[in-house]
């Protein structure tokens, strides 16, 4: 069905920008943003006429507009907790229903099954926003107000030895550098467990060793964590 209104592609809906999105001006982060209008639509960004690819040829054709982004700095203060469902899986009325008690963000590993390509530990987000997510630190869903953090090493999964090179691989990417989620399974540190795992301390070790030598310092989410 053809529609009435505009629609942003790019970024994606929900999309949490900083300054490795756009270029840092006086007057905010200037970024660009990929819409598509009806046909023959007059649209402006600040004012100005925007322009539409390919001199308009074409129904629903996309057009690209810089924008200002006029905050100079991207910063959430979280009211309410955040937490995260046991293997990160629940249908959208499930976390509708977390939304309505309170809770704010859900954490996942946010990945794509290999054999069937399918979202996995990534609640009820679509392929589209599970990739999304598989390659940035977080994502908001706008229509159910909660937040998505990406799981960045699982240190019970890591040898002591690869969890050095796992990190600095991750921050390599720009868009998964800022902050960096590392979580751990309680059941492989207690003794009395038949999955203990006797080198858990110097996989625990070995991350905050990496995190400290290179700057990063904890925090709860509901103090914020953008800028943080």
């Amino acid at each position: 069905m053809p529609f009435r209104s505009i629609r942003i592609n790019e970024p994606i809906g929900g999309a949490i920008l900083n300054r490795q999105d756009g270029k840092q001006t006086q007057c905010g982060l200037e970024v660009s943003v990929c819409r598509i209008a009806p046909w023959k639509s007059k649209v402006t960004v600040n004012g100005v006429e925007a322009k539409v690819r390919r001199d308009g040829c074409g129904f629903f054709d996309r057009f690209k507009r810089d924008i200002v982004l006029k905050e100079r700095e991207n910063r959430v203060i979280a009211p309410s907790p955040f937490t995260t469902m046991h293997w990160g899986e629940a249908k959208l009325e499930g976390c509708k229903a977390l939304r309505d008690n309170g809770i704010i963000g859900l954490v996942g590993y946010f990945v794509l099954d290999e054999e069937v390509e399918k979202p996995v530990v990534s609640y009820y987000l679509d392929k589209e926003r599970t990739m999304y997510l598989s390659e940035h630190d977080y994502w908001k869903d706008i229509n159910v107000d909660l937040f998505f953090i990406k799981h960045d090493l699982v240190i019970n999964l890591a040898e002591p030895s690869k969890i050095e090179p796992k990190l600095d691989s991750i921050s390599s990417n720009p868009h998964r550098s800022k902050l960096m989620e590392v979580m751990i399974h309680k059941q492989y540190f207690h003794p009395e467990l038949k999955i203990y795992e006797p080198d858990t301390k110097d996989r625990v070790v070995a991350t905050l060793n990496w995190l400290t030598k290179n700057g990063y310092k904890s925090i709860f989410y509901e103090e914020g964590f953008l800028g943080a």
